[in-house]
């Protein structure tokens, strides 16, 4: 069971002399991944993602992958929206939530968010990319021409890139993922902040043990995936497998890799260009739609 620390330390308390505004000690990136490396350990999730948004109100997006577990991360910024200071509820609130639909994802995956969307009030936000059948089949030639496997050019085009044109689009300076430590070997070491390119990347349950997760749930009124019990772990429909392998993440990605390339340090492969229906653009431009979340 996961619960709250026992301790009295606010939200928005400080430790020392540490102060508890961006503009007041004025960190640079990696001073901010230093101090919440250091710090998380002593809060629990809802404290983190709170010390997060009080840092850092307006270039602060999280992602939701819609999987098994990822009911827990959304219950916790829920939380937040209860019981943090009246300016970082607000913050909250408003917090872009990404879903990013490769065309892939299980039907009850979508039903799943679009539930919990309204059950928790959150503002989850769901982006694919906007290639046509052609040019994504173009594409991903042209990425297995330059090196990558079909499931690494897929992932590429229907995820690596899409997000970094969010990032771009929302200006984002922090990413709040919900990857814990023990999903797989990759993950293994995962800290609680760590930069990744230019965007300072936050995982406030990585030290979440993932059997714990469904009893919290339970214990906070907030339903299982449908899919629960029947896989491990999920993503694509169509690289999903059941899997007893010794890690959580054992049975995706056709067992091939552990990471779909959003979680690693992007770098250019191949052509930094990808075609469009406008013709060639660069990687971070790549076309991308928002669509309503439903179970469609």
């Amino acid at each position: 069971m996961v619960t709250r620390n026992s301790h009295n330390f606010s939200p928005l308390e400080t430790k020392g002399s540490l102060t508890t505004t961006t503009e007041s000690f004025g960190l640079s990136m990696p001073g901010y991944e230093a101090r919440y490396c250091e710090q998380f350990h002593a809060l629990d999730v809802v404290d983190r993602i709170s010390r997060v948004l009080q840092d850092f109100p307006e270039t602060t997006i999280a992602t939701t992958s819609g999987g098994i577990q990822s009911g827990f991360l959304l219950a916790q910024l829920a939380q937040v929206t209860r019981t943090a200071s009246e300016e970082v509820r607000r913050v909250a609130l408003r917090l872009p939530i990404i879903l990013i639909d490769t065309g892939d994802l299980f039907h009850e995956t979508l039903s799943y968010l679009a539930h919990l969307k309204q059950q928790l009030g959150l503002n989850i936000l769901r982006y694919c990319h906007n290639l046509s059948e052609e040019e994504l089949r173009v594409n991903l030639a042209a990425l297995q021409k330059a090196g990558l496997t079909s499931q690494s050019a897929f992932d590429e085009l229907t995820k690596v890139r899409p997000m970094k044109a969010i990032l771009a689009q929302y200006r984002a300076k922090v990413w709040i993922a919900g990857n814990r430590r023990d999903q797989s070997s990759s993950r293994a070491e995962l800290p609680y902040a760590a930069i990744q390119n230019d965007t300072l990347k936050v995982y406030p349950m990585a030290d979440i043990p993932g059997e714990s997760i469904a009893d919290s749930l339970c214990e906070l009124d907030i339903p299982l995936h449908p899919l629960f019990g029947c896989y491990r772990s999920i993503g694509n429909r169509s690289d999903t497998r059941h899997s007893d392998g010794p890690y959580e993440k054992s049975g995706r990605h056709n067992g091939l890799k552990e990471e779909c390339g959003l979680h690693e340090a992007w770098v250019q492969r191949g052509k930094t260009l990808v075609q469009s229906k406008n013709g060639f653009v660069p990687c971070e431009m790549i076309p991308i739609v928002r669509v309503e979340l439903g179970g469609d």
